[in-house]
């Protein structure tokens, strides 16, 4: 079985893989505090499963210092499971150690997360590992239904008298049923069911999730520091995203939720405890959704890790001021080939300086800990707003995994030959991610580099935030950034200091008020002056732009669905981002990137039939309407609105 590698979370072209005959190993970790009768019916549950051989399946049931005695419930089952039970002290909201103590006490493959509180589906087992037999780097999660379970003994779910996928499904149900009650299902559609952007992780819940054991012990299990409920299993999603982990949905692999107790009767205890935990998220996930790059540190987890690929020299402590010099502090920093003797907290050393350069640079960027890896020259000079701008460029962007920028001083082609390392670009920002994927089978740093480039949509941001000394091939003792005197006024206002500052506190409080005078959420219009203004009648809640889209994406009349207009869309493309099709036009494509697209949009209108004929001979199977240009048809317009309001309630 092997590792599976694909850009972004693709994990598609798995589906059509065959798992082959069930060999892996799995334990079905329960977590509990006290709620026995609960605890039963899940046992229950997990006797009467199909699918799976019954040898290969183990129970832990991880107590997290119940007051209630669990022994009777762990003995009736042990009738028809393999169930053990391990115990820690209770200490507060504990649920999180319990279930890593539960992981760390079995030999099993594959660990399979269930809560205390949920009846598994009688295929819930083979559900989840029919996805591991297909590769050994997968987190797989499945969906979340509800039941009142009140008068379902559990003998009768054990013995299979009552089985709870027909009580609540139906006879032989469609996929559709089982798509996630909660916040995933608009996740899901916005994401082509995960594959696409840089938010996997935020879709594991443990209440139905499975890994592979190695994997989730080596990414240090769930963080004990959480004392609170909500939040570790982002938090533990988001190290395994990190990883190279490829988060895969498997919604008829479903837990039914019993909703008859609630373990917190108070109002309000998931607010609280989100909130509680608010601080320490922040620190342990850098991605925009949790921290923003202005939010002031140092945090545990950096949003980006320097390496400086190629040897600094003489001017390894001026490289390090100008990392001291960017306008956001958020980063960590490595230098493999030369580390620098100076005072900084945020330098990191490699525990092994053996090999080649090449292989310490390897060894560097496996060590990072950013969402980032920014690989630099010695020998380049980093404007002040070099991060600032770069990791804005890219978090804008959650489908690209590369960003270059523009050089001072020489061209850009020319400096990446006489200053990038191993066929890397003088300075480059990566996501961390797209390395981990491809450092296991890697022989070399340029071996990597081709592997990223390969699995990775590279964008480049033109501005010259890096300068370049000429290309003599000898690192010189000092090279300063070129920064034009309104990036100084603005380096100046983030970091608060000097006169420059007040001139930009100006600007941001002329910007804000702007801003003040129309709050109205943004919607990117493509299409011609006709449909936008169709569109702004029609949504006059809305501010209807050509630019940037903050809440929504509208292909309106006049837009071609085509090479052209494909890559504004994918470098906007966002998984908290709305998108609609409302009376464009097919043009030529890429047929299979515009399908998949289309697939995620919550309307998908055309101007004409042959427009809908050529949609479809691309592969998109969903639900389209017809409506001409929405200029001449507001009534089919107003479509758009319907399906909008439907979503949201």
């Amino acid at each position: 079985m092997a590792r599976f590698v694909g850009p972004e979370n693709d994990w598609l072209p798995l589906a059509a893989s065959d798992p082959g005959s069930p060999r892996l190993t799995v334990a079905v970790v329960i977590p509990v505090f006290n709620r026995v009768q609960l605890v039963r019916r899940t046992l229950a549950g997990l006797a009467a499963q199909r699918g799976y051989p019954p040898h290969l399946i183990s129970v832990v049931v991880a107590d997290d210092g119940s007051e209630e005695d669990l022994g009777p419930a762990v003995a009736e089952a042990s009738a028809h499971l393999r169930v053990y039970s391990v115990r820690q002290e209770h200490d507060g909201y504990g649920a999180g150690r319990a279930r890593t103590l539960g992981a760390s006490r079995t030999g099993a493959d594959i660990v399979l997360f269930v809560d205390a509180d949920c009846l598994p589906d009688p295929e819930l087992v083979a559900g989840h590992l029919a996805w591991h037999h297909r590769a050994d780097n997968l987190v797989v999660v499945g969906s979340r239904q509800h039941v009142d379970s009140t008068d379902y003994p559990p003998e009768q779910i054990a013995d299979g008298t009552i089985d709870i996928r027909r009580l609540v499904k139906g006879e032989d149900p469609p996929d559709e049923a089982f798509a996630p009650e909660d916040w995933r299902r608009p996740f899901y559609r916005r994401t082509a069911r995960l594959r696409h952007g840089n938010e996997a992780f935020r879709a594991l819940l443990t209440g139905n999730c499975s890994m592979p054991r190695d994997a989730f012990l080596e990414a240090g299990g769930f963080s004990p520091d959480f004392r609170h409920w909500g939040g570790e299993d982002t938090e533990l999603g988001w190290r395994l995203f990190s990883a190279g982990m490829f988060f895969v949905p498997a919604d008829r692999a479903a837990i039914y939720h019993q909703e008859q107790e609630e373990s917190h009767p108070e109002e309000g205890w998931r607010q609280q405890g989100r909130a509680a935990n608010a601080d320490l998220i922040r620190a342990k996930i850098p991605h925009r959704f949790y921290r923003r790059l202005a939010d002031p540190g140092p945090f545990e987890v950096p949003k980006v890790s320097f390496v400086v690929a190629g040897p600094a020299g003489p001017r390894r402590g001026e490289l390090v001021a100008q990392m001291q010099a960017q306008t956001s502090g958020d980063w960590e920093a490595f230098f493999p080939n030369d580390y620098p003797r100076v005072p900084e907290a945020r330098l990191r050393g490699l525990p092994d300086e053996a090999g080649t350069a090449g292989q310490r640079v390897l060894r560097a960027i496996a060590a990072c800990r950013g969402e980032y890896v920014a690989l630099v020259s010695g020998a380049a000079a980093l404007h002040p707003l070099l991060l600032d701008r770069a990791v804005r460029f890219l978090d804008a962007s959650p489908r690209a995994a590369i960003a270059t920028v523009g050089y001072a001083g020489i061209d850009d082609l020319a400096g990446d030959a006489a200053w990038g390392t191993a066929g890397l670009p003088a300075f480059t920002l990566v996501r961390r991610r797209e390395w981990a994927k491809v450092l296991p089978e890697a022989a070399d740093l340029s071996e990597a580099w081709r592997r990223v480039q390969a699995l990775s949509w590279r964008r480049h941001l033109p501005e010259a935030l890096i300068t370049l000394p000429p290309p003599t091939g000898v690192t010189p003792a000092s090279v300063a950034p070129a920064v034009p005197e309104r990036d100084r006024i603005v380096a100046a206002g983030r970091r608060g200091r000097g006169p420059r500052s007040r001139l930009y506190r100006l600007g941001r409080a002329w910007r804000r008020r702007q801003a003040e005078a129309d709050d109205r959420p943004t919607v990117a219009h493509f299409g011609d002056a006709r449909s936008a203004d169709a569109l702004a009648a029609l949504l006059p809640w809305a501010r209807v732009t050509a630019g940037p889209p903050a809440a929504a994406l509208i292909l309106g009349g006049g837009a071609r669905l085509d090479t052209a207009t494909w890559e504004p869309v994918r470098a906007a493309d966002a998984p908290r981002l709305e998108r609609a099709v409302l009376g464009a036009t097919a043009g030529d494509g890429p047929p299979a990137e515009w399908a998949d697209f289309l697939g995620t949009c919550l309307f998908v209108a055309v101007a004409t039939e042959v427009d809908a004929a050529e949609v479809r001979s691309w592969g998109y199977s969903g639900k389209i309407t017809v409506v001409g240009h929405p200029a001449d048809h507001p009534d089919a317009a107003a479509l758009l609105v319907n399906a909008w309001r439907e979503e949201g309630s």
